[in-house]
């Protein structure tokens, strides 16, 4: 994540919406996917396609919320908030966290 912070957010790219900036990160990704890592004998994207194969298939289960002991639960979230010319805002926002329980 930090690679990517460092190299495709700095300096911070101007864009007018969330779709222009994912667009923007998207064509930062699939161009990092023909990067080799010092001293790797494939790219990133040959290494992932490889490793992707092996991956196991999340296990679908229904979720019901469930009470916190103790009351409610509050935390911070940051939500970033578009400004006229590039998304650089941030604001903490209060969330209800609950619990869940698989069925």
């Amino acid at each position: 994540m930090g690679y990517a912070r460092r190299n495709f957010l700095v300096p911070l790219p101007r864009v007018d919406s969330f779709e222009e900036l994912n667009n923007h990160l998207l064509a930062c990704c699939l161009a990092d996917d023909r990067r080799c890592i010092d001293r790797q004998p494939m790219t990133i994207g040959e290494a992932w396609a490889q490793e992707k194969a092996h991956l196991l298939l999340l296990r679908i289960m229904t979720l019901t919320a469930a009470s916190l002991p103790g009351g409610p639960q509050w935390y911070s979230q940051v939500e970033s908030r578009p400004t006229a010319t590039r998304c650089q805002r941030t604001k903490l926002t209060r969330i209800w966290c609950s619990s869940y329980r698989s069925e």
